[in-house]
Parts: C-alpha cells; structure tokens; sequence
C-alpha cells in the first residue's frame, strides 16, 4: 500500500507542480506551486513514518559522499537565517527550502529503481502539455484569463515568466530524449516522446531565452559527448534530432518577432542597450559587494532586495525610476554567498564536484547500455539546471528536478537498511507530535493560499470602489498571514482612500498603525516609509502639523535607499507645502542627479521654477519634460504659459 501512494505521489509532484497555477489569484504561480508541493510532501512524510514507527518498513541509510556536505549546506542556510536582517522573509524563503530537503530524504526512503520511467514519463508529459500551450500562448491564443497581469509576446506557459519557462524545459529536455531512445521496440511510446520532445524544443526557441537556449547546447553537447561511443543505432537517432531541432531554430528565425528570435536574442548582448545584461552585471556586483558585508553566514536568505540598496549609485539609469525592487540576483551562486556566505558557497561547490564525480562514476561502470544512457541523461539535466543558475534564478518547478536527481546519485552509494525497535509510549509520543507538526505546517502554508485569496478579493473589490467590502477582506487576509508586510502596506492604502471619502480621525489612525506594522515586520523596506510619508503629506492638507512627521518618514526611507529619485522628488513637494523652497530646489535637483531623464521630475522643477518667476529655468526643465515625454500634459499646459 505504501509503495502505491508514494509512487502516484511521486508522479503527481512531477507532473502536477510545474502545470498547477490559479490565474485569478495575486501571486498566480510560485505560492500556489509551494502550497501544493508542502501538501504532498507532508502527506508522503507522514505515511512513511506511521510505516516506519510501526516497523513495517526498515530505515535506509545511505553510505554516500553526498550526504555529509549536503546536512552541512542545510545547516549554514538555516543558521545564516538566524541572523537574518529581515527574518519574516527568511522564514517563508526557508520553508521552500525544508520542504525540498525532506523531499530528498523521501525520495532516499521510498523511492524505488522500478518507478524511474513512470515518474519520468509524468515529468515529459506535464512538460509536453505546458510546451504545447505556451506555443498557443506565443501566438495569441490563450484561452486562460489572466487578472492580475497581460500577457507579453514571450510565452510563459504555466512558468510565469518565459526565462523559468526556459529553464525548465531545457532540464526536461534530456530525460525526454533519452526515453526516446531506449523505447525503440515500443513504436507508440517513441512516438509520443518524439513527439513531447518536438514540442519542449520549439517552445524551448519560442521563449527567447538565451540562458535556457545555451544550457539546452551545452547540455546536449555532454550528453552526446558520453554516449558517442555506446551504440550506433543511438547516434543515428540523435542526428535526426539535432537536424529537426536545426530545422525548428529556422522557422523560429522566420515567424518570430525580429527582436525576439534566437539569433538577434543573441547579438543584442554584444550591444550598448542590451537592459538585460546591464540589470544583471549591476545585480552581481551588488551581490558580491554584499557577500563581503557578511562573508560567513550572510544576511538571510530572500533579503538582497533591501541589503543592495546602498549601492543604488552604480545602478543603471532604467532601473532607478521603478517602483519596485529586484528581489533577486539573477545567479543562484551569488545568491547563495550573499544570502547564507562564502561558506554555504564553497560547499554548494563541493555537492556539485561529488554530484558529477559520482554520476560518471556509475555512467562508466554500469553494465547494460540502458543504464548508461539514463545516466547520461542525469549529467545533462543537471549540467543544464545549473548553467541556467549562472544567468537565472531558480523556481519550484526545476529545483524538485535538481533535489531529485541528488537523491538518485546519492542511492547509488552503499545502502544498508536498519530495523528499530520502539515502545509503546515512544510511538504515540512520536505520532503525536509529527501529526502536530505536520498539521502546523500544513495550515501554514494553506493559511498562507487563503490569505492570497482573500487579498486579492480584497483589491478587486476596491477597483469597483466597494470599500467596506474591501475592508473586510483585507481583515481575512491578516487574519490568516499577519506577518507579510505587503497586505500592511495595501491595507494601510485601502483605508487612506477610505479616510478621504469619509474624514474619520478613527480611519487615519488605523491607517498609520496598519503602516507602522508592515515596518516593524520589514524594517529595512524603505516604501513603508515613503508610504507614511506621503499620507502624513495628505493630512497636512487639513493639519500643517503633519508636514514635520511626512518629512521625516522620507528622510527613514532615503536613509534605506539613499538613490531613489520618486523619494527626493516627493521630498521636494513636501518642502514646498511647508514653504521651504530652498531644500524644495535642493530635493528635486538631488532626484535629477539620480535620474536626469525622468518627465515628470523636470516637470514638477520646471513648474516650481514658473512659480516663483524664474521663467528661464522653467522653460529649461519643462522643455527637458516633453523631450522625454511629449504626452505630458501638465508641462506641456505650463510651458505654454511662459512668456
């Protein structure tokens, strides 16, 4: 019985994990994917533990290299958590990475030799289904509505964004090929790979993705590369492949968008606006800036978005006006050493030199040939999943594949299976506390799914201007996650709209609170402050006692993020409510430092300038205005007052 449920359930993370998504919801993937994937690994746990503590089952352990650094890396993740500079963040990043842990463990426990093609076979599948709509995608046939979000021309499938849809496939892309090979006497079965396989690749072209496209070669080189001398039936059936993957890059050439093809994907790196290159170099140098900050345990795993800021000097001029902040390096190795330290980095690097070493260890001695391809198809899956970390970060959907693949090398060492004895007393002890912990974390993350939905409730209903409805969605969305300072910070605008539609004292207070609780969660997030900032600004339209407090609130989040220029700029107006027109100047020339092609600034300095008969000045800065926005009416509207 046991073996049948972690089997389905085996193939139900593969298959079901990468597809799941709700499109009306706000986070419509990743937290979705997570809520499924810790549902289906506390219910595996637990059937494995009430088999183990009753004795039906042995424990296995494994004699393998990859044990020992893999408990230490887990280890330095958590304690680098410890310290973490946000730790709410940390937390929930952290989650992901348990669950994965103990997913390795499971896989360790129950997985068997005779369950690899079936669980493999779920994986293509799911995959082939995911390539099959995202080239519908591509070409505008989407037959999902999308809330929150429009889709671009890139297809995304059920990734969420075209790079992880790219990263994903490239990491399928060889176990497809290699059970394509193996199934020559299953004509039906060969057919239906070929097929799962032509589709990956041309959703693969139709992703733009160059990282996902160079690991998808560098990947099938190796692959290749070791099985060249095996069979040449093998070869015979690669060529063809590679010459229908040929075939699939030209017509990909010739349909697609002349920006978005592989070949002009490409040459845009050699050029001067490629923003791409430019937001990744910028984010490595931060990420390694910051790993010198904390070498030996980081600062917590999630929290780069806030450590980064300071050096928003360097950062390139298309990023700076974005409200938003990049919440990730786009390299899984700085990633690494700049959110759990150097150390965490060099034994990441330790893992991967086993991992390898180990896999062509069993590729080289395996006996029959079909064991070395499937090998091979583990080197190239990995190699693949790990180049696209140099350029990418990692989700969900490729890291089960990554967890999984260390597990099968790591079975490939000495196992001995043990027989415990327990008492009577031990095991209620010990039923009673994993089903406590395995209720705990299930209605965590399941409380966590709830609280998305009813804040996205929460949003649509203020988009229709229904605030009291609003209001009590967002009272269920703290009420099952109070610790995420996003719902604060929206709550916190949702009653200002409500406070100006009905002047209640009690409303503006509650308003501040809800503020003031998204920064004591998240401290180092400087738009809670800007956010304050600017309602105490509101306020000062009634009280001019306000003013002082908005002030200092942008001054708490310029101290956060000292090269943000909408922080200056709205620094700037305040000054000018309070009739200090000096340090207006000095703010908005500080913001046209930062950000000298920003419209609306020029505008608002250009107009300050009109204000106070300095009409040179003001036709220099609204000129610049219109220059960089002709659609800006307010500039255009004062400009033509100059006399």
């Amino acid at each position: 019985m046991l073996n049948k449920f972690s089997l389905i359930t085996f193939k139900l993370i593969f298959f079901l994990i990468p597809l799941f998504f709700l499109p009306f919801t706000f986070d419509i993937f990743e937290l979705n994917k997570k809520i499924i994937f810790s549902m289906l690994i506390i219910f595996l746990f637990i059937l494995w533990f009430f088999s183990f503590i009753f004795g039906k089952i042995p424990f296995k352990s494994v004699n393998s290299p990859l044990i020992l650094p893999l408990i230490l890396y887990f280890l330095l993740i958590l304690f680098s958590n410890f310290q973490s500079i946000v730790p709410a963040i940390s937390f929930e990043e952290f989650l992901k990475v348990f669950f994965l842990f103990i997913f390795y463990f499971l896989t360790l426990q129950l997985f068997n030799e005779e369950y690899l093609e079936e669980v493999l076979f779920s994986l293509i599948l799911g995959a082939g289904l995911i390539s099959l709509y995202a080239i519908f995608q591509a070409k505008g046939l989407d037959f999902i509505v999308w809330m929150p979000r429009n889709l671009a021309l890139r297809p995304i499938g059920t990734l969420g964004n075209p790079i992880f849809l790219g990263e994903f496939l490239s990491a399928v892309l060889p176990f497809n090929l290699s059970l394509f090979l193996l199934n020559k006497n299953n004509r039906k079965k060969a057919y239906l790979y070929l097929f799962c396989l032509i589709l990956q690749v041309a959703a693969l072209f139709l992703t733009s993705c160059r990282g996902a496209f160079l690991a998808f070669i560098f990947s099938l080189f190796f692959y290749i590369f070791l099985i060249f001398k095996l069979n040449f039936d093998y070869i015979k059936k690669i060529a063809w492949i590679i010459l229908i993957f040929i075939t699939l890059g030209l017509i990909n050439n010739f349909i697609s968008p002349k920006n978005l093809n592989i070949k002009n994907r490409f040459e845009k790196i050699f050029t001067k606006n490629d923003h791409d290159v430019e937001a990744r170099l910028y984010l490595w140098d931060s990420a390694f800036k910051i790993m010198l900050e904390a070498p030996v345990l980081g600062k917590g795993l999630g929290t780069l978005s806030y450590s980064y800021l300071k050096y928003r000097n360097n950062e390139p001029i298309f990023l700076r006006s974005k409200i938003s902040i990049p919440e990730k390096v786009h390299n899984e190795f700085l990633e690494t050493a700049s959110s759990s330290g150097i150390f965490c980095l060099l034994i990441l690097f330790y893992i991967l030199t086993v991992f390898f070493k180990e896999n062509l260890k069993k590729f080289k001695t395996a006996s029959l040939l079909e064991n070395k391809i499937i090998q091979a198809s583990f080197f190239s899956s990995a190699l693949s999943f790990w180049i696209n970390s140099l350029f990418n970060f990692q989700t969900l959907s490729t890291e089960i594949i990554w967890y999984f693949l260390l597990a099968l090398i790591t079975l490939q060492g000495k196992i001995n299976f043990k027989n415990f004895s327990f008492s009577f007393i031990f095991k209620i002890f010990s039923l009673i506390l994993i089903l406590y912990s395995g209720f705990y974390l299930s209605s965590l993350q399941i409380n966590k799914g709830i609280a998305n939905y009813h804040f996205e409730q929460a949003l649509n209903y203020e988009n229709f201007g229904r605030w009291h409805k609003s209001n009590l969605e967002f009272g269920l969305t703290l009420k099952y996650n109070p610790y995420n300072d996003k719902y604060w910070t929206a709550y916190g605008k949702i009653l200002e709209k409500i406070y100006l539609k009905l002047k209640k004292e009690v409303i503006y207070k509650q308003a501040i609170l809800s503020y003031e609780q998204a920064s004591l969660i998240n401290p180092l997030n400087p738009y809670i402050f800007a956010d304050l900032g600017r309602f105490y600004k509101v306020l000062a339209l009634e009280e001019k006692k306000f003013l002082n407090t908005s002030i200092k609130n942008y001054y708490r989040a310029l101290s956060l993020d000292p090269y943000n220029p909408i922080f200056y700029n709205d620094l700037a107006l305040t000054y000018i409510m309070l009739e200090n027109y000096n340090k207006a100047e000095f703010c908005f020339k500080e913001s046209l430092k930062i950000d000298p092609y920003s419209s609306f600034v020029n505008a608002n300095l250009g107009i300050f300038y009109f204000e106070h008969f300095k009409f040179k000045l003001a036709k220099k800065y609204l000129r610049a205005s219109l220059l960089f926005n002709p659609k800006n009416k307010e500039a255009l509207e004062f400009f033509k007052k100059i006399p």
